[in-house]
């Protein structure tokens, strides 16, 4: 792994030179292919670190309520669980040159392929349908029955 390791931070470092050294756009492409791969490797394995340090500290607990805290199988169960996170570290670290390593490489690509930019377009007209005047009847509110004023009854 260290080999692959320094394999890729070689190639990555080829992708962050001067333009004299420029590289090819199928270089790049390579480059960012080896990258991907290695960060998806170093993330399994990361992932593998965690789960077996989750399954250390469970062998600890288990060990420490089975045997008391001064037997020699906790003692065992201890510092394999510290192993376990001195391993966890270790690819939390390969996880992260990982990541570094396809953004570089990716950077890489964008700069040894610059995209083309597109040609300024002038504006055109739209076309709109002209609109057909239609005449509207016009609506004639419709009141309630209004009651007409009666006359009243004098006594």
């Amino acid at each position: 792994m260290k080999t692959t390791v320094k394999l890729l931070a070689s190639a990555v470092a080829l992708c962050i030179v001067p333009a004299t050294y420029a590289i090819t756009p199928e270089q790049a492409l390579a480059n960012l292919q080896g990258a991907q791969q290695f960060s998806h490797l170093a993330n399994k394995s990361y992932s593998t670190a965690m789960y077996n340090e989750h399954l250390a500290n469970l062998a600890k607990g288990n060990a420490l309520v089975m045997h008391g805290p001064n037997s020699t199988q906790a003692i065992d169960a201890s510092q394999a669980y510290d192993a376990a996170l001195k391993r966890v570290a270790q690819t939390r670290q390969d996880a992260r040159l990982g990541r570094l390593q396809v953004d570089a490489a990716q950077f890489a690509l964008r700069t040894a392929a610059p995209q083309k930019l597109l040609p300024q377009l002038t504006p055109q007209p739209m076309n709109v349908p002209t609109p057909i005047v239609q005449s509207v009847p016009q609506k004639t509110p419709v009141l309630p029955n209004q009651l007409t004023p009666q006359p009243m009854k004098v006594p």
